[in-house]
């Protein structure tokens, strides 16, 4: 799904429009769990030309992304991926620190996750 062109992010296949907000907030993890895998290798995450939320919601102003659903707010306002996206890409930074920036991602993103499955009844 994804690969490292020149230390930058890239998605390997487009995401698919007929994807459910649950697969995608699973493909967003799975995207944020490469990075964690490979921070060694990546200066930049892609933002949201690699993230399936983004791929169903942001032509909307983010309206129904679970994510936006949470904060209130549009952009992942409010959410661990600044921290993330911002770390990631400072070439200043210990790779310790990228680690726990893009963990807590993961961490919010599997609790939006959990609250999805919940409110559809899908656990």
């Amino acid at each position: 799904m994804f690969e490292i062109e020149d230390k930058r992010l890239a998605l390997v296949n487009s995401f698919s429009k007929i994807m459910s907000s649950g697969e995608a907030i699973r493909k967003s993890i799975k995207k944020w769990e490469f990075v964690y895998d490979n921070i060694d290798s990546i200066n930049q995450e892609g933002g949201g030309s690699t993230c399936a939320l983004c791929f169903l919601y942001a032509v909307r102003g983010c309206i129904g992304c679970p994510v936006r659903e949470d904060t209130g707010s549009a952009n992942c306002q409010g959410t661990p991926w600044w921290g993330a996206h911002e770390i990631v890409g400072d070439r200043y930074a210990t790779e310790e620190s990228k680690q726990i920036a893009v963990q807590l991602e993961i961490d919010y993103l599997k609790g939006i996750l959990l609250s999805y499955l919940e409110e559809h009844n899908e656990i």
